[in-house]
């Protein structure tokens, strides 16, 4: 129980760096993960990166980064992508 509130602590202080997490922009990545099918948290990760126009990286390269690698107006990246 307390490895989950530690990480639910550090998903409030990583996306609170861009967004403010309401309910209005947990509205608004609720939408985005139906749009393009992807779970709860990696929706809030994607919302904020659309919002901000900002270049999106993850580590989830066989299901994520295909679902919406083409699908999404922002650059998409696998950080195998870099090397």
């Amino acid at each position: 129980m307390e490895a989950g509130k530690t990480q639910e602590n550090n998903l409030w202080r990583m996306v609170s760096i861009w967004e403010l997490c309401d309910d209005h922009f947990c509205t608004s990545a609720g939408y985005t993960g139906a749009l393009y099918g992807t779970y709860s948290l990696d929706s809030i990760y994607l919302e904020t990166a659309l919002k901000h126009h900002a270049v999106f990286v993850t580590l989830d390269d066989k299901d994520f980064l295909q679902r919406i690698k083409w699908r999404v107006g922002i650059e998409v990246y696998h950080p195998k992508d870099f090397s």
